[in-house]
């Protein structure tokens, strides 16, 4: 009866971490807003912080058996895959919406930069380009993407419509991606 008990909540366990996984990659894209120039504040007080504190109230709930390396490596991943998916989206989640909040306090910056390259694969197309010494990239759709696949993107600049937020992170308004003039 016990054993049964076990499969029925690992069951639900893993029902759980895919139901929270779909969740988090819809809010990741299709509700989360485009932000610009994350830095390392953002990745250690955003993801690494409060992953790392679910990891450890994660593998204390859910270690039982010591001695069975299999069981170790079991917990520790189950630890990590539950406290991305809960704590990482919770963070990320309140982030967004403090940090909209505070983008929509300042005033519009407009900036044009040099596109560095267009980089294609089979999930991503991203525009990267130059701004304040930094290495920005931005995700495009892939039908606009697929008029920059064959050009030069040095002969491109970008410009863009952003308002500043926490962590020199910037929301982006809008952009446009044109021929620099010679």
């Amino acid at each position: 009866m016990i054993a049964g008990n076990k499969k029925k909540h690992s069951g639900r366990l893993y029902y759980t971490i895919a139901l929270l996984a779909v969740v988090f990659i819809l809010y990741k894209y299709l509700f989360e807003p485009v932000t610009i120039g994350y830095d390392l504040y953002y990745y250690i007080f955003i993801w690494l912080l409060p992953v790392l504190f679910g990891l450890v109230i994660y593998s204390r709930l859910l270690y039982h058996r010591p001695n069975v390396i299999f069981a170790r490596i079991s917990t520790f991943m189950t630890a990590l895959l539950l406290s991305v998916v809960t704590f990482g989206l919770i963070t990320n989640f309140l982030f967004n919406q403090i940090n909209g909040y505070a983008a929509d306090k300042s005033p519009a910056l407009e900036f044009t930069c040099d596109v560095l390259d267009f980089q294609t694969s089979m999930n991503k197309q991203i525009v990267i380009f130059r701004y304040d010494d930094r290495d920005m990239s931005l995700r495009l759709p892939g039908e606009e993407m697929r008029q920059y696949r064959s050009e030069t993107p040095e002969d491109y600049i970008i410009s863009i419509v952003v308002r500043k937020g926490l962590f020199s992170t910037y929301l982006l308004d809008r952009y446009t991606i044109g021929k620099r003039d010679s």
